[in-house]
């Protein structure tokens, strides 16, 4: 009986590693897509945001020129 219970939990273990590598290969493409694809719109926001403050600095500057 003692060896009956180590190989149902062995077994367990072994179909819990397989289905989490299948759930890895699986899903893991999808989610690296869907992060760059958000890294990308926050390196453009950030883009924008820096174009923004530059264009504000030149204005102030021209402002005290005058």
């Amino acid at each position: 009986m003692e060896k009956l219970n180590c190989s149902y939990i062995s077994i367990g273990f072994l179909l819990g590693i397989i289905s989490s590598l299948h759930c890895f290969s699986m899903c893991g493409p999808i989610t690296f897509f869907f992060l760059k694809k958000k890294e990308k719109k926050n390196q453009n926001q950030i883009k924008i945001k820096n174009q923004n403050q530059n264009q504000n600095q030149n204005q102030i500057k021209i402002k005290n020129k005058n």
